[in-house]
């Protein structure tokens, strides 16, 4: 068995722990730098490629912008066609309902009436047209039996109807008299 004594004196021997913890604390912190230097390039790296990134969505950004455009005027486009679309199947889905309405309508007109435009919409129906007296009555009495005769035939499809204009004039010592009627159809709910 080796007994070791130490003789040195109590401040060297503080000294070689000191040393001892240096060296110790040294490689510790070698350590723990070529960890931050390994984090450091990865961080490098990876900003690196997301600026690559960016740049290549940038770059895509500016080649695809024109065709942003189109497509949102391709969109607008096909919003303003869809109404147009919706609106013709409204009156496609009327136009059976229209046509008996004017098929009934040409049944009670007066023979002494004629008409010279007709205007269909999705609500209305506007009708221009002109009358003459076949001697009993005055041709304005004609216009009016008109407008009550839709009203009584049509009370199911025709929510008003109004006489907008009334207009004699004379051709050939033919007094006539021009009208305008507004028909405002029910909705269909």
């Amino acid at each position: 068995m080796i007994i070791k004594i130490n003789l040195l004196p109590p401040h060297v021997k503080d000294s070689q722990r000191k040393i001892k913890k240096i060296k110790l604390n040294f490689k510790t912190l070698v350590k723990v730098l070529l960890i931050f230097i390994i984090i450091e390039i990865s961080l490098g790296v990876l900003k690196g490629a997301i600026k690559f990134k960016i740049k290549r969505i940038n770059k895509e950004r500016k080649r695809l912008a024109p065709l942003l455009g189109q497509i949102q005027s391709i969109n607008r486009e096909l919003r303003k066609i869809e109404e147009k679309i919706s609106i013709l199947n409204s009156v496609k889905k009327r136009n059976f309902c229209i046509s008996l309405f004017f098929d009934k309508l040409l049944k009670i007109l007066p023979k002494t009436i004629w008409f010279s435009k007709v205007i269909i919409t999705q609500e209305n129906i506007f009708i221009e047209g002109s009358s003459v007296s076949l001697g009993r009555f005055d041709q304005t009495y004609y216009v009016n039996e008109l407008v009550e005769r839709i009203r009584d035939c049509f009370k199911d499809i025709v929510q008003n109807v109004e006489l907008k204009s009334l207009r004699k004039r004379n051709i050939s010592k033919t007094e006539i008299a021009d009208f305008s009627i507004w028909i405002r159809l029910k909705s269909e709910n």
